[in-house]
């Protein structure tokens, strides 16, 4: 699967884990981050929610690497991209 950054630039996404069925409510990314990061933000970079429970938006705990992975890639994009400038 490939997954399209905000800049236009494609990055080959890693293949996924096997699901081991826990989850992670956006809340608990964001704490385990330090920062805080939207779910439109994580479905740009091709992580979408994969369940809801209540107002919470679901993510697969196994994809916690991936998605650091695609942060630090997207992060990357924009320092070269103001580098280039």
């Amino acid at each position: 699967a490939v997954r399209r950054e905000d800049e236009g630039t494609q990055v080959a996404k890693t293949s996924s884990p096997p699901d081991n069925g826990i989850r992670m409510k956006l809340g608990d990314i964001n704490a385990k981050l330090g920062f805080t990061v939207s779910a439109d933000f994580l479905a740009r970079i091709g992580y979408a929610p994969v369940a809801a429970e209540k107002n919470a938006k679901l993510y697969r705990q196994c994809d916690w690497g991936g998605i650091c992975a695609a942060i630090s890639e997207h992060v990357a994009a924009l320092v070269v991209a103001e580098v280039s400038r």
